[in-house]
């Protein structure tokens, strides 16, 4: 293995004989989702359009402010 002999192993060991199991740290599909949602929702609080749709939702009805939030961003996505 390249690499190894810093840590004192021979070409012929293998990682998995010394307990290491490398695939178990990889963080799973759901994982990444998880932390990139969570990431992008933390940043997005403090917008403006956030916070203008969540006044609006407390005045209006929900399913008129979401309606109307996702029509403007399909507008302002595509023209």
């Amino acid at each position: 293995m390249i690499g190894t002999e810093r840590i004192g192993l021979d070409a012929g060991d293998s990682l998995g004989a010394l307990g290491l199991n490398l695939e178990s740290t990889w963080p799973g599909v759901f994982d990444a989702m998880f932390s990139s949602f969570s990431m992008i929702l933390v940043t997005e609080i403090g917008d403006e359009t956030f916070i203008i749709a969540a006044l609006m939702a407390m005045r209006h009805p929900k399913a008129t402010v979401l309606s109307g939030a996702l029509s403007a961003l399909f507008v302002m996505t595509n023209f």
